[in-house]
């Protein structure tokens, strides 16, 4: 590689390294507030909050990494053309087939960083944060607990509202019921038992009612007791949850050679997963195709034109593929339609650009070769 190709690659890198991290930081932080509406800062260790912070980085770098490659070709190559650096490089003979050549290089570098988070880590993300979400509950599980408060409990409500004397408690239980109905229980609070262990919430209660809230068509009651011991939330063992729940929990290898069971009921979720694990990686090829001619098909004084049609360009195609695969996965559509066609209509966007407007600018330049 001649030096200019060098230099170029390496303004590529750095661009594209820099916006990788501001997204990375980002979308971490998007996810740090989205995890403290899901789960209870003040129950659950710091440790086990990091921990499924940190299971989702795998999602976010197959997010940020096309994006932050796309970003840096394009940053770059306007760069480029607006301090005249591309002109010089034409005039030293670097035409399309070496920018070209250059560009695929680089390509196949950033996909090959990404295929290992695809096809390994991203499954084994999914699974971890499904593992430590269900320890994240059984640590909360004397979250509930919180007085002169609703809280969400399963499909319920439970409020405790405490005594000023006797040491007990005041609990309203509202949850649902068998076809239709609807429980509301009221009472004076015993005592409540709370086992981590078992992931399990009881109270007992004496003097209360219970009222049917029947659904239509069907008769209401009332239930009056002097003593009730009540489940009110449970976490399930962790033994429930083998990893291969679903197809994406699964990677590249296992999705070639999947579990017989697993391929007898979920096997179109099974295919599609491998179509979409396979171009996501693929899409990264791609991308310098439209990069490059919307860096140079616009003038200095509109280059943020093409950063606004490129970033709707992949957005689209994102969403398309997420659309595909939820097609795929549900039979309604063969992946090689819901997912190959997506991107074989970005492909030929992509080639289109680079005919009608990336090479104009080096025709303009043929006179320095």
């Amino acid at each position: 590689m001649r030096t200019i190709e060098g230099y170029i690659t390496r303004q590529i890198a750095r661009t594209s390294g820099i916006v990788l991290l501001i997204m990375t930081a980002a979308f971490l932080l998007e996810r740090s507030l989205r995890l403290m509406h899901e789960i209870d800062p003040s129950a659950v260790p710091l440790e086990l909050a990091a921990g499924l912070l940190f299971a989702r980085l795998p999602e976010i770098l197959g997010i940020a990494i096309p994006w932050a490659f796309f970003a840096g070709i394009l940053l770059t190559f306007q760069r480029l053309v607006r301090d005249s650096e591309l002109d010089a490089a034409y005039a030293s003979g670097i035409g399309p087939p070496e920018l070209a050549r250059m560009l695929l290089l680089t390509s196949g570098c950033v996909a090959a960083l990404l295929a290992p988070v695809f096809w390994f880590l991203l499954p084994h993300g999914h699974y971890h944060v499904r593992e430590l979400t269900q320890q994240a509950a059984r640590a909360a599980i004397g979250a509930p607990l919180k007085l002169d408060s609703f809280v969400q409990v399963d499909d319920g409500v439970l409020y405790v509202q405490p005594r000023r004397s006797g040491g007990l408690a005041d609990i309203f239980v509202y949850e649902p019921g068998v076809k239709g109905d609807r429980y509301v229980t009221t009472a004076v609070v015993e005592n409540f038992e709370l086992s981590a262990k078992k992931g399990t919430l009881f109270f007992t209660a004496r003097d209360g009612r219970r009222v049917t809230i029947a659904a239509p068509g069907r008769a209401s009651g009332l239930l009056t007791f002097s003593h009730l011991r009540q489940l009110v939330h449970a976490v399930p063992p962790n033994s429930a949850i083998p990893r291969g729940k679903d197809a994406g929990e699964l990677t590249l290898s296992e999705l070639l050679a999947p579990p017989p069971a697993l391929a007898r009921t979920e096997g179109h979720s099974l295919r599609s997963q491998l179509h979409i694990k396979i171009a996501r990686v693929l899409v990264v090829l791609l991308l310098p195709l439209m990069a490059v001619p919307l860096a140079l098909g616009f003038p200095v004084s509109r280059q943020w034109m093409a950063i606004v049609i490129g970033g709707g360009l992949i957005l689209a195609l994102d969403q398309s593929l997420i659309f595909g695969e939820a097609l795929a996965s549900r039979g309604e559509t063969s992946p090689w339609l819901g997912i190959w066609g997506s991107m074989g209509v970005f492909a030929a966007i992509a080639l289109s650009l680079s005919v009608f407007q990336g090479f104009r600018f080096s025709r303009g330049h043929a006179g320095a070769h």
